[in-house]
């Protein structure tokens, strides 16, 4: 197992500022290394108070990169089923951070 655990933020917005964020930062051997956020202001403000290395514009590019481990998914709920699944597609862990789907035929 690595000693670093590298995490994407889906979803840089008050909840993963408030929550997700500040409280990863405290787990030794965690890295937050990338975020994207639905606007991008909010990923860079996130980005510069919590010292995140990378703000990207598509949240796929999180899914996408070989040098994240696991992701959040913090977004609206119509965003959770399609990070999620792209997500575990890629060999990512996940913590999505509330239901996955919003219905059942999700």
């Amino acid at each position: 197992m690595p000693d670093t655990v590298r995490v994407g933020i889906i979803g840089a917005g008050l909840i993963a500022q408030d929550r997700h964020i500040p409280l990863l930062k405290k787990v030794p051997g965690v890295e937050i290394t990338h975020a994207w956020s639905r606007t991008p202001q909010t990923a860079r403000k996130a980005a510069q108070e919590f010292d995140i290395p990378s703000v990207v514009g598509r949240w796929e590019e999180i899914v996408e990169s070989p040098d994240i481990d696991a992701v959040v998914i913090a977004t609206p709920p119509n965003l959770h089923l399609p990070a999620t699944r792209a997500a575990l597609d890629s060999g990512k862990h996940v913590l999505c951070q509330a239901r996955m789907a919003r219905n059942l035929s999700e």
